[in-house]
């Protein structure tokens, strides 16, 4: 009983702690049941407003219109996210932002195959912020993958192609992700890959949004 009551508090703080930290986003492109394919992003609000400082210093973002904060956030991610899918380009539709302490955005994506094979994606849409990582998850019709980094260290991309079942990574890391120097982090990230498979794998079921 003790250790349960210590596990439910350590899961609770983790998922509250990545709610609130700048530093830890996620992006999953999930295959609908139709054969539609979504793209979505989640992070903290303070991520996508230090994000929005950064890349408009001279606009008081904390007093723009909750509008033209969503309005501002789909045209970043927009221009700072690039899908390549089977080797043909795939591109982002209808953007729509569910703001609060955990913000999502999810976006239609076009030009997707049925049948995934090979994927590059880059997701620099936080890409001025210092140390921030971003966990990937590839979630088809058949096939949910097993989490990838994005970090500074591999631009903030990552090449798969499908093996024996599974989503592997093209290209060998040359070395070992920073984010394992980090006890703190590291918790977050192995708490909130569950999280995060459980939110989205409904989605395969799902009709886009």
């Amino acid at each position: 009983m003790k250790n349960t009551i210590i596990f439910a508090i350590f899961f609770f703080n983790s998922i509250v702690m990545w709610a609130h930290t700048p530093q830890i986003s996620s992006i999953a492109l999930v295959q609908n049941k139709d054969n539609k394919w979504n793209l979505v992003i989640s992070a903290s609000l303070s991520a996508f407003q230090y994000e929005a400082m950064n890349i408009h210093p001279g606009q008081k973002i904390d007093s723009i219109t909750a509008d033209a904060f969503q309005t501002m956030i789909v045209r970043h991610l927009r221009g700072q996210i690039s899908i390549v899918a089977n080797n043909q380009q795939a591109w982002l539709e209808r953007g729509k932002v569910i703001l609060g302490h955990q913000t999502d955005v999810n976006f239609d994506v076009a030009g997707m195959p049925h049948n995934l094979r090979s994927l590059q994606l880059q997701q620099l849409g936080f890409g001025s912020l210092r140390d921030h990582y971003c966990v990937l998850k590839v979630i088809t019709k058949d096939i949910s993958s097993n989490n990838f980094i994005l970090q500074k260290s591999n631009d903030f991309s990552t090449s798969l192609h499908l093996r024996d079942g599974q989503f592997v990574e093209t290209l060998a890391r040359s070395k070992s992700p920073n984010w394992l120097l980090g006890g703190a982090t590291m918790a977050v990230l192995l708490v909130f890959s569950y999280f995060i498979y459980q939110k989205y794998r409904v989605l395969r079921l799902a009709n886009p949004v």
